[in-house]
């Protein structure tokens, strides 16, 4: 049987956990244990867990030095064969995810990532998010990683490493791609996520890692002028979107969908 050990990571997001703890509990395959890693939240979020408790395998509250050191925790609490990290927020696209999961992980008894699509909801506009693949050339974040499934074995032995405060599930994966790690890719959306994660508010900085963590990994595609481009690019969008009306701002992310749609 496969088995789940969901990770959710929370500070001060008690309406949000909720909201990810039910997608969890509703799911119809009912193999797998919910660990809970909270920075020591003072917004009613432990009062919450308490109410969850009977549904919530581990919980951890205390506080930490960023995201992926709480997630580091949780890889170190879990117990089952595969991992899902997902943040306060997130939810699984329906209740049949973590069947379809099994199911192609039952498929493909090798594989070490499972990675899917995601639905984006940003500004009450809802789009698909897909995958591209990981490569050698990758300048950048390929996936959401809470549309990823990895074995836990593989995960021991590559903890994130802290040091990247917003790429460090990049480094992970750019990591285990150069030891061979089998990837397997399915046309299916596995989570739901808000935008402006912390990639996102932290471009820059993304951006910076990502130079960083290619440096290291000896991309053979690696251009420092690439990054110089995106960095001026992201000033001059930031710019724009702070001298942009809101309405306007839907309006031309609709229009940028429908573009990319008909590619």
């Amino acid at each position: 049987m496969i088995k789940f050990s969901i990770i959710v990571v929370s500070l001060n997001t008690k309406n949000k956990l909720e909201n990810t703890l039910k997608s969890i509990i509703k799911q119809s395959l009912k193999s797998y244990e919910i660990v809970v890693i909270d920075g020591k939240s003072n917004d009613g979020t432990i009062k919450l867990l308490s109410k969850y408790k009977k549904n919530l395998k581990k919980i951890l509250i205390k506080k930490d030095r960023g995201i992926y050191f709480a997630m580091n925790r949780g890889i170190k609490l879990a117990s089952n064969d595969w991992l899902i990290f997902m943040n306060s927020g997130d939810t699984f696209y329906s209740i049949h995810t973590l069947k379809k999961i099994a199911l192609n992980i039952k498929k493909n008894k090798t594989i070490d990532v499972l990675i899917g699509n995601t639905k984006i909801i940003n500004n009450n506009i809802v789009y698909k998010k897909k995958f591209k693949k990981l490569s050698p050339k990758s300048l950048g974040s390929c996936f959401s990683h809470q549309s990823c499934t990895i074995r836990r074995s593989l995960h021991k032995k590559n903890y994130f490493k802290t040091k990247y405060k917003v790429a460090a599930d990049f480094n992970f994966f750019k990591e285990v791609y150069k030891k061979n790690a089998k990837f397997l890719y399915i046309n299916e959306i596995i989570s739901v996520n808000e935008a402006h994660g912390l990639s996102d508010k932290e471009r820059f900085l993304a951006l910076r890692e990502f130079r960083d963590i290619n440096r290291l990994n000896n991309n053979i595609n690696f251009k420092f002028i690439k990054y110089i481009i995106l960095n001026i690019y992201y000033l001059i969008n930031s710019i724009t979107k702070l001298l942009t009306p809101l309405f306007l701002q839907k309006k031309l992310l609709k229009l940028k969908l429908i573009l990319n749609s008909s590619i």
